[in-house]
């Protein structure tokens, strides 16, 4: 049997894989691109797509901003201050998440994993924490901040320097017991009184 040249197969596989590759960069922004009218709670704002990134597709309906098959460096950004976190959800679970920490300029990535995204904008603000987990808990804290838990609980609390530790809460003071009453010292009795010396009688003449 004639063997195939390993050329042919290169060629073969290239093939197959080309396609594929070519679906995650059909759309590539010339810039940034601003999407209007994306829902936040009962209210409608701004996104940002950032410039290069790229997809297979994007769409906007009704207010659900969603991305298809996203490639390497697809990012979107916010502007109004009100949105804490943008984050990226499929069905129920968030996969990616980020702290709106400087309105405009702060931005979610959104995975590369072949699939259909939704963009999720949130008030999640947790304090003192600098990043956000996929999950949007806190990855990162503060200086003299700590990350306890994990997952969408994951938060900051303060921390010994250097240690990374919890600083233990300080024990209250015990009472100090009331010092007891001084008893009454009795009362010195009365010295009885004297019994007058009676009259010496007079002696007859």
């Amino acid at each position: 049997m004639a063997k195939t040249p390993k050329l042919v197969l290169f060629l073969a596989v290239f093939l197959l894989v080309s396609p594929v590759f070519a679906a995650t960069t059909d759309f590539t922004a010339n810039g940034d691109i601003t999407v209007t009218g994306v829902t936040f709670g009962d209210t409608a704002i701004d996104v940002t797509i950032l410039d290069e990134s790229t997809a297979e597709s994007w769409s906007f309906d009704s207010g659900t901003f969603t991305v298809t098959n996203p490639g390497s460096a697809f990012k979107v950004a916010c502007s109004d201050t009100n949105v804490k976190a943008i984050s990226v959800t499929s069905g129920s679970a968030t996969l990616a998440c980020a702290k709106n920490s400087t309105p405009g300029t702060s931005y979610v990535t959104f995975p590369t994993t072949s699939g259909t995204y939704t963009l999720t904008l949130t008030t999640t603000n947790i304090t003192y924490a600098t990043t956000y987990n996929s999950a949007c808990g806190a990855a990162t804290c503060e200086n003299g901040y700590s990350v306890i838990g994990s997952g969408s609980a994951a938060y900051c609390i303060m921390s010994t320097s250097g240690s990374g530790s919890a600083v233990p809460a300080t024990p209250a003071t015990p009472a100090v017991p009331a010092t007891p009453a001084t008893p009454a010292v009795p009362a010195t009795p009365a010295t009885p009184a004297v019994p007058a010396t009676p009259a010496t009688p007079a002696k007859a003449a």
